[in-house]
């Protein structure tokens, strides 16, 4: 049995019956494991402690009053305390820094770190075949969502959370997880939202029901996508035509542009320039969607040659080409046409 004592606190906005009128209130223990009971008297209002330690499977307390005269009696309140209290804090961290609610890309890593305290260590003086298996792990549930198509959230869409694993943490101490990528699946994973739940749980007890000690989610946002049109690499162009862009799914927390340098792709150029009118900044906490037009760009397009366009899309998890343009064949050749008279 454990032999720390609890301190019982009782507040004043209980139901207690007025010495005045005659009624007597004690507070009785009954120890689940044996059944032994013990009655302590209490005033109307104010604290004592427990006359025993509470046992391994707990302790269950029952406030009575009764009264002197008919020997009526009433229980007025009553509460299960356990021997042990085991306690669960989760922190969900990803390369987004996004503080509101975790999130992250379907492609990119996140890390679960689940912090646990109060199982019972061995010190407790309690002989292990007596000391009940909530005392000794806390269970771990890990569920996904996939919110429905054209919806950024799952709230009120009467889908069930879905099981995609569960155990047991069965010691004291902080528990890291690292997932290289979310388990949610879809048709296309690159089109997929949702979010993944972890959720850290107390066992169920005598006198106890399971509760869930910490809960936490983190989102998960589909790749971003990109198009260029009004342009044929097979055409010189004089003068360049008005260039449609198309953006699908830009991460909540990213900076879109257009991008150009004179000459054939190359992974790192080192003379390349934004297309004004191009740059799309989002901070939000849902994906987005843009459809812009750039025209009257002539004057940045200088050398003659074949130009590459990019969709560039940056985020936390880095720099990404959404669509690659090549060959743009700007034409500065300047035509003079002229007749040659003579007056002979």
């Amino acid at each position: 049995m454990k032999t720390a004592r609890i301190l019982l606190l009782l507040l004043p906005g209980t139901a207690f019956a007025d010495p005045a009128d005659h009624y007597e209130n004690f507070i009785r223990q009954i120890q689940v494991d044996s059944g032994l009971e013990w009655d302590v008297t209490v005033g109307p209002e104010g604290q004592c402690l427990s006359e025993e330690g509470v046992g391994p499977d707990g302790s269950n307390f029952e406030l009575w009053s009764v009264h002197i005269d008919t020997a009526n009696d009433y229980l007025l309140d009553e509460q299960y305390v356990s021997s042990f209290l085991p306690n669960a804090q989760i922190a969900i961290t990803s390369a987004d820094p996004y503080s509101l609610i975790p999130r992250t890309r379907v492609d990119q890593p996140f890390t679960v770190s689940i912090l646990v305290s109060g199982l019972d260590d061995g010190t407790s003086g309690i002989p292990p075949d007596e000391i009940p298996e909530a005392a000794k792990k806390v269970g771990f549930l890990r569920e996904g969502m996939v919110y429905p198509a054209g919806s950024h959230t799952g709230e009120g869409s009467g889908i069930t959370p879905s099981v995609i694993s569960e155990g047991f943490i069965e010691t004291n101490g902080q528990t890291v997880l690292d997932y290289p990528i979310t388990a949610l699946s879809g048709p296309d994973l690159t089109e997929l939202e949702g979010e993944e739940i972890f959720t850290v749980s107390s066992l169920a007890s005598f006198g106890s029901d399971a509760s869930v000690l910490d809960s936490k989610r983190i989102q998960i946002w589909p790749i971003a996508s990109g198009s260029l049109s009004g342009l044929d690499p097979n055409t010189r162009y004089l003068e360049l035509p008005p260039i449609g862009v198309t953006l699908h799914n830009l991460y909540p927390s990213s900076a879109t542009y257009v991008r150009a340098y004179h000459g054939a792709p190359d992974p790192a150029p080192t003379e390349s320039f934004m297309l004004l009118g191009s740059y799309v900044l989002v901070n939000d906490s849902v994906p987005q969607e843009r459809s812009l037009t750039i025209d009257e760009i002539d004057e940045y397009f200088i050398k003659e040659g074949p130009y590459t366009l990019e969709i560039i899309h940056e985020t936390p998890f880095g720099v990404d080409l959404l669509q690659q343009f090549y060959p743009l064949q700007v034409d500065r050749t300047i035509e003079m046409k002229a007749s040659l008279f003579s007056d002979e």
